[in-house]
């Protein structure tokens, strides 16, 4: 296998995309401080799937995306691609271009492609077993890793000979096989235990499919029985409904002479209504005739009181002229002329009263 190419586009002092080709038999990467060394690093280390952001001088992985400067405004995704040259296992001896990339952005996280298409950091790792290409392979080492390697423990010495030699993946291939042996196992214990428990209960089960067979066979006779039943019900049913459709008949006649006869009857309620409306005008001008009644009654009231005033009036006045008479009638020096005055004015207050008391008797 062999590094052809990198692309970077918004990893972390990359803000625009830049290419960088490796030539063949390139072993190193070396430069003056600050001069991107260690970012050319962390994008092979990012995109081969490191998940610690401390080992690519971060606080969080979100730290990898440009975060912009004075001039540029900060960019919302950060992408690496990286191209190799592998073998092709479909043709022995040709040799092939794989694209692995790794794209996150700052709000849905992260995504590995293989030639394009979307897959899993296992894919990837998968892919790259035994090429000596990986996050804690041998052929990736940065600045300052040679002495940890060489003071590490001879368990991690082990796995990084173990990769050069190409071993790394039967090694966990075995270790696969064997926890699905282990697991192959498990699950035949509890084969065993389900078996046990099944040979306990087929006594109860073979005793459940009697009566389930016993079931069935009462199932079945219930089944003919009411179809039997049910025959007889139809026949019964079909007698009803020509009753019923008989009944239905006569009830439609009889709704037919109903209608008739209220047909009649509503004529006779509409005639008695009009007789009604009349009647109930005459009382109308019956009640209006009564009420001028009490009204003359009432002013004829009035009258009586007034003609009562105007008698009571004259009887003062007829006493008075009598009082006067006696008096005259004491005077011996009157003569007769203040006599015949005196009774002339008496007729004519007698004849006054007597219109008064006849005005009374018509008002009664």
């Amino acid at each position: 296998m062999r590094l052809i190419a990198l692309e970077v586009n918004g990893f972390k002092s990359f803000a625009d995309p830049q290419k960088l080709s490796f030539p063949v038999g390139m072993t190193a990467v070396v430069g003056p401080n600050g001069c991107g060394k260690s970012n050319i690093s962390d994008a092979l280390a990012w995109v081969l799937g490191e998940q610690r952001a401390t080992l690519l001088r971060g606080a969080e992985m979100a730290d990898v995306i440009f975060a912009g400067t004075g001039q540029r405004k900060p960019m919302g995704m950060a992408e690496v691609k990286l191209t190799l040259e592998m073998p092709d296992p479909a043709l022995p001896g040709s040799v092939r271009e794989v694209i692995v990339s790794r794209r996150l952005y700052r709000e849905t996280g992260s995504e590995y492609r293989i030639n394009g298409r979307e897959c899993r950091l296992k894919d990837v790792s998968d892919l790259l077993m035994d090429t000596g290409m990986g996050t804690r392979a041998y052929s990736f080492i940065q600045q300052g890793q040679i002495d940890l390697i060489l003071s590490s423990k001879p368990k991690d010495r082990r796995s990084l000979l173990e990769e050069a030699a190409g071993i790394t993946r039967y090694k966990l291939r075995r270790t696969d096989a064997e926890r699905r042996l282990e697991e192959t196992r498990a699950n035949l214990l509890r084969l065993d235990d389900i078996l046990f428990e099944l040979n306990k209960q087929q006594e109860s089960l073979k005793r459940q499919a009697a009566k389930a067979r016993r079931a069935q066979e009462l199932d079945v006779a219930i089944k003919a029985t009411q179809r039997i039943l049910l025959a007889g019900k139809a026949t019964e049913l079909e007698e009803a409904k020509e009753r019923i459709l008989e009944n239905l008949d006569a009830l439609e006649r009889r709704i037919a002479a109903l209608t008739a006869q209220a047909s009649e009857k509503s004529s006779e309620v509409e005639a008695l209504r009009l007789a009604l409306d009349e009647m109930n005008h005459r009382q109308e001008k019956r009640a209006r005739a009564v009420m001028g009644l009490d009204q003359r009654l009432g002013l004829l009231d009035q009258d009586r009181g007034f003609q009562g005033e105007r008698i009571r009036d004259s009887e003062q006045a007829a006493a008075l002229l009598q009082a006067r008479l006696e008096e005259l009638d004491a005077r011996s020096g009157d003569t007769e002329a203040e006599t015949a005055r005196l009774q002339e004015a008496l007729g004519a207050a007698e004849a006054a009263l007597a219109a008064r008391d006849a005005l009374v008797a018509e008002a009664e």
